[in-house]
């Protein structure tokens, strides 16, 4: 074998050995599989995403959600009536409950404001240190510490008071009948001063057409990203993700059903309008978008790499993966990750 030929052989042998240790590196080690995509621009939509069930709304017999008997104070309608989604149809006495929902929405209000000085003092004792000498520059940085403590000690308690205001929000909703759905009043079976007890049925209210309702749950911890009177987007298994149609919160159970040993709260939505392709018993997808953002750098949540509290990607530059960290914002509900910092459009990526 002459030296030319051993050395395209020693070639050959290094760009095989270079091949397979990129190749190591880039399976092996913790990174994405080998295969590059380019950074671009979308939306993302970070949202809750539930399953139900459709079924045929036909008639509910609406009552007080409270546990002892309610006197009724005022009536909103009578049968016979045409009402809107979410509109009163009863109300009992509440001024005790209105009255604590008053005093706890005033101590809100009163903890938000001290906290809001609190973080003043903040900034205007920092701006103190400025030109102290050492000694009273020791002093003041103590006295800064002492506030920033009281600032966490506020921000606790006003998460504490917002607490029991949501909780006396939910009291007083118990005293206020609403129409869960656009429909009509066929029966008002109580008068003003009357008293009716737990469970009893003050009203029985009907669709009065072929309107269709889903039913699905919620887990606990996306239930306060949920009002009556959102919307969302609904998809059926039986049509595909291309045909989307629009649906209205009208009810969310205020107290949890267990499934699976796991408390979950049941929400009512109502198709916007009607179509022929709804029916009874169909299974469905519901989309709450809770936030978007419009033309953003984004990434494949698979593509994104956590280690020892950073998030990585692997880029391609010059021909080599090389980690880079990244910031990212929201993650969508179909797995794109909103790029803060750290990628500009156009770069490569691996999966």
């Amino acid at each position: 074998m002459n030296k030319k030929i051993a050395n395209r052989l020693l070639m050959a042998i290094i760009s095989i050995g270079a091949l397979a240790i990129a190749f190591i590196y880039l399976n092996y080690s913790g990174h994405p599989s080998v295969g590059m995509i380019q950074v671009s621009r979308g939306d993302v939509v970070e949202g809750i995403s539930l399953s139900g069930t459709v079924r045929s709304q036909k008639q509910a017999d609406l009552g007080f959600g409270s546990a002892f008997p309610a006197t009724i104070t005022k009536l909103f309608t009578k049968a016979g009536d045409s009402v809107k989604a979410g509109a009163m149809i009863a109300q009992s006495e509440n001024a005790d409950v209105q009255a604590q929902y008053d005093q706890v929405l005033a101590s809100v209000s009163s903890a938000r404001l001290l906290l809001d000085e609190l973080n003043a003092s903040v900034k205007m004792e920092k701006l103190k240190l400025k030109g102290l000498s050492s000694n009273a520059k020791k002093v003041q940085k103590a006295q800064v510490t002492v506030t920033e403590k009281s600032v966490v000690v506020q921000e606790a308690t006003l998460l504490g008071v917002q607490a029991g205001l949501r909780n006396a929000l939910a009291q007083l909703q118990k005293t206020i009948i609403r129409a869960p759905f656009d429909g009509i009043v066929a029966k008002q079976n109580v008068e003003v001063g009357d008293v009716v007890a737990p469970g009893v049925p003050v009203a029985t209210f009907i669709t009065g057409k072929d309107i269709f309702e889903i039913q699905s749950f919620v887990s606990e911890q996306d239930v306060t990203k949920i009002k009556v009177g959102d919307t969302a987007d609904v998809t059926f298994d039986a049509y595909g993700n291309s045909a989307i149609f629009s649906a209205q919160v009208v009810a969310i159970d205020p107290g949890e059903t267990t499934k699976n040993g796991v408390p979950t709260y049941k929400v009512t939505c109502v198709f916007s309008g009607n179509d022929d392709r709804i029916k009874s018993g169909m299974t469905v997808n519901i989309l709450f978008k809770t936030s978007k953002k419009e033309n953003v750098v984004r990434v494949p949540s698979t593509s994104i790499i956590s280690r020892d509290g950073k998030q990585l990607v692997l880029v391609s530059e010059n021909g080599t993966g090389q980690e880079k960290e990244i910031i990212t914002g929201i993650t969508g509900v179909d797995g794109m990750v909103e790029i803060v910092s750290g990628l500009s459009e156009g770069e490569y990526i691996a999966k």
